[in-house]
């Protein structure tokens, strides 16, 4: 969500950055036509050839502003998008893991069930450290 708020950001910054550069060149070819005409040369020929020049130069940088800018944008949402992805396969990974442990612990019970019998009545284990003798259990030596 981070990244994708980012994203927006980048583009909304962008977006203004290059109104600015535009603006900028207005500015700059308003200031331009003022001072060809004040120096009494006519908007003709090369000085309007410098005009569309410098139109043209504002234009690019404005252009190249809204590249880069739509460029990182993506770059963000893409990360974005990335990162959800990881995210739902360490979700599903942990959803294994945990079905995985709850089944070997169902597993290790049942062991120790079977082995004490309680499963099967007619079985009956000997406690460890115990023997039988007659039916009875007893202690066995050395435990």
């Amino acid at each position: 969500a981070a990244a994708l708020e980012d994203a927006k950001a980048v583009t909304k910054a962008t977006r203004h950055e290059a109104r600015a550069k535009r603006k900028e060149g207005k500015r700059f070819k308003a200031r331009q036509k003022a001072l060809f005409a004040k120096s009494g040369v006519r908007i003709a020929g090369t000085p309007l050839l410098v005009m569309k020049e410098t139109a043209a130069e504002f234009e690019r940088d404005a252009a190249f502003i809204s590249e880069g800018g739509t460029i990182e944008a993506q770059r963000l949402r893409s990360g974005a998008g990335m990162e959800k992805r990881m995210g739902k396969s360490a979700y599903r990974a942990g959803m294994w893991g945990a079905g995985s442990t709850l089944l070997t612990g169902a597993g290790t019970m049942g062991m120790y069930g079977w082995e004490r019998g309680w499963f099967n009545k007619k079985y009956k284990s000997t406690p460890r450290g115990y023997g039988r003798s007659g039916g009875k259990f007893i202690k066995l030596a050395g435990y």
